[in-house]
């Protein structure tokens, strides 16, 4: 059997001082079968294991410091490779397209950074980490302490059959090497993964194209995260013979709450054509709102004050609100919310326009009526100029021929947690009321029944502050401002 490499789970020592050293117990591979706990064991501590597929396969390698100082050390999440005859050490990566014969590798059943427990040793444990991706973290170890460090890996189609490979602790150190052989009938293929994928933005869609590393799929799960730790399916897309795939999904599904905007994680999870699960490394994407705002503009003929909002550019725009006031002067402390404008999502260089109708104005001849719109970009207020209208004449404006409608939230302020309200003169079955925060988050939902009464309370279940309460239902929409304390 040909022994031409030499693996290391290298760390770089960066200590204050080194009385005594930092020192490895011993090794043992494990099946990637279960988690951090119950996964079973491949072979018995500091034996050496053989591999006849390209499964992953985890490493896990204990550490003690024998020293009477804490050792701070960096833990590189990644392999050196060396070849001793040539003596050259290459750091391996998480890279799909590696041509090294080993690659770090994500498991559907450990998550990268996450502790572990005492499993080599037993007693004096501080937990380590679990690595599937390549990074680099401080790790402190006090004197007297042990601690275990698992890695999950996969061989490459560069892997080479019926040769002999070593994996050790510290190369600093004269660490037992934890060895790992492939037979000469090395069976399977690589696990899969996508090889390169591109997104691309346009309306309320992103257009995704990705290519994988094998050729037959029955279908594709795209997830993602906020903290890279707990995933939500987003879409299930086809698959089928070939590695080129596209999918359209929905712009909306990158919301976290109200907003586009933040840090988002994604990844695929592959099934192949039987249907067996390969979960891909994540990848972090940053989305930053950005409005240009081309027009804001208010017109009126004798009906409803027209509200028109032109955009030239939105990215990952999610919404913005209308505010009006009433009055001789400008007045940012007397603007109420009236409405909330829903983005297209995303456009580059293209007008978008944006009418609201407000027929909610009744107001007396010779009043000045004025308007704003508000959004916010990296969770900066950002406001457009001010318009102002003066009403010609004695007359309501109303989007409805029906004066009988009426909304009204009362007490307000509203005290127990609770939010009450009337909507006299309604005709439909059913209402829904939603209580969002003045940035658009919904915090509480509920749906009801007309009652005779006309009379309905929403549970706030939320903490003392201002709010958006919004009533939707048959061919109406309120919304008021509600202080709860």
């Amino acid at each position: 059997m040909k022994r031409i490499l030499l693996f290391t789970a290298f760390i770089f020592i960066c200590a204050n001082t080194f009385a005594g050293g930092l020192a490895s117990s011993t090794y043992r591979w494990r099946n990637n079968d279960g988690n951090e706990k119950t996964a079973t064991w491949k072979a018995a501590a500091g034996t050496g294991v053989q591999i006849s597929n390209f499964d992953p396969i985890r490493l896990r390698i204990g550490y003690s410091n024998t020293g009477e100082e804490a050792y701070r050390f960096y833990p590189k999440h990644a392999l050196t490779l060396k070849d001793y005859a040539n003596d050259t050490t290459i750091v391996l990566s998480d890279d799909p397209n590696t041509t090294d014969p080993f690659v770090i590798t994500s498991s559907q059943y450990v998550t990268d950074g996450e502790p572990t427990t005492m499993q080599i040793y037993t007693s004096n444990f501080s937990p380590g980490k679990v690595i599937t991706q390549q990074h680099t973290d401080l790790t402190q170890l006090e004197p007297g302490k042990v601690t275990e460090i698992e890695w999950c890996i996969k061989p490459t189609k560069y892997v080479k059959p019926g040769t002999q490979y070593y994996f050790i602790g510290l190369e600093m150190n004269d660490f037992p090497p934890a060895d790992l052989s492939t037979s000469y009938d090395i069976q399977g293929t690589p696990a899969d993964t996508v090889v390169s994928y591109a997104a691309r933005a346009s309306g309320n869609k992103i257009n995704i194209k990705f290519t994988t590393a094998l050729n037959n799929h029955d279908h594709f799960v795209l997830q993602q995260s906020a903290d890279n730790v707990s995933f939500s399916s987003v879409d299930t897309i086809p698959g089928g013979i070939g590695t080129e795939f596209k999918a359209e999904v929905p712009i909306s599904s990158i919301s976290g709450g109200a907003t586009y905007e933040g840090d988002r994680y994604y990844r695929f999870i592959l099934y192949d054509a039987n249907k067996k699960p390969t979960i891909d490394r994540s990848k972090k994407f940053v989305f930053k709102t950005y409005v240009d705002l081309k027009s804001f503009t208010v017109s009126n003929t004798g009906g409803p004050i027209y509200v028109d909002i032109v955009t030239q550019t939105e990215h990952f725009q999610h919404h913005g609100y209308i505010y009006r006031s009433y009055g001789d002067k400008y007045d940012r402390n007397s603007y109420q919310y009236i409405e909330t404008i829903f983005s297209k999502g995303y456009t580059d260089n293209q007008p978008t326009s944006y009418r609201f109708w407000d027929g909610t104005a009744i107001v007396p001849n010779g009043t000045y009526v004025h308007y704003v719109f508000v959004w916010w970009e990296g969770g900066i207020e950002k406001r457009s100029p001010i318009r102002t209208i003066l009403i010609g004449g004695n007359q309501g404006f109303a989007k409805t021929a029906s004066t009988e409608l009426t909304f009204n939230v009362y007490p307000n302020p509203a005290t127990s947690g609770k939010v009450s309200f009337d909507l006299k003169g309604y005709t439909g079955k059913t209402l829904t009321a939603t209580l969002t925060s003045l940035y658009g988050k919904q915090l509480n939902k509920q749906t009801f029944n007309v009652n005779a009464t006309e009379r309905y309370t929403l549970d706030a279940h939320t903490s003392p502050g201002t709010y958006i309460l919004n009533i939707s239902g048959d061919g109406v929409t309120k919304s008021n401002k509600v202080l709860l304390q």
